[in-house]
């Protein structure tokens, strides 16, 4: 209201956008070009927070069966002679609760922060392997990134020393 003025107050108009977090790749398309079957290879994708508020993400690979996965290779099963190590013991009563670990490929990006998200790829066949990943963004628009793969090589493959193979002895009437 105006000082001295008999008119009603003047009402403002506004507009305003809202805009949730915003996260870029510094790639569009992962390309491992030709690999060798049966090896893991991995690619790097850096993910950056260009907003000025904080980031939650998910990044997730379309296909549930799909050659590529988010994180690192896959170490390999340790093998153990006590099937019931303490590492796989119950937790004791009482015992304080330990925090999970975080997934790979999740997590909150701080403004102007940057993740490098590794993708890696392990190929079964010969054939050209399309999938895409998809980063989920929490209260804002989510980000694809292709990922292609062609693989080379045999898909045979033993761990075992093949340089000798030792049938012991054998009749020749029976049956090895």
């Amino acid at each position: 209201r105006i000082s001295g003025s008999e008119k009603p107050p003047l009402l403002p108009v506004l507009t305003a956008v809202a805009v949730g977090p915003i996260i870029e790749a510094d790639l569009d398309v992962i390309d491992w070009k030709k690999i060798r079957c049966l090896q893991s290879v991995v690619r790097v994708v850096r993910l950056t927070n260009t907003s000025l508020i904080p980031a939650p993400y998910k990044a997730v690979i379309k296909n549930l069966r799909s050659k590529f996965r988010v994180g690192a290779p896959v170490e390999e099963v340790r093998s153990s002679s006590n099937p019931f190590d303490d590492d796989d013991a119950p937790p004791k009563l009482g015992a304080p609760k330990e925090e999970p670990e975080e997934e790979p490929g999740e997590g909150v990006l701080a403004p102007g922060d940057s993740v490098d998200l590794e993708i890696t790829c392990n190929l079964d066949d010969t054939t050209l392997h399309k999938d895409t990943l998809t980063i989920h963004v929490t209260e804002g628009e989510p980000l694809s990134i292709g990922l292609l793969a062609r693989g080379v090589g045999t898909t045979m493959h033993c761990d075992e020393d093949l340089t000798l193979i030792d049938f012991g002895f054998q009749f020749t009437n029976g049956t090895c």
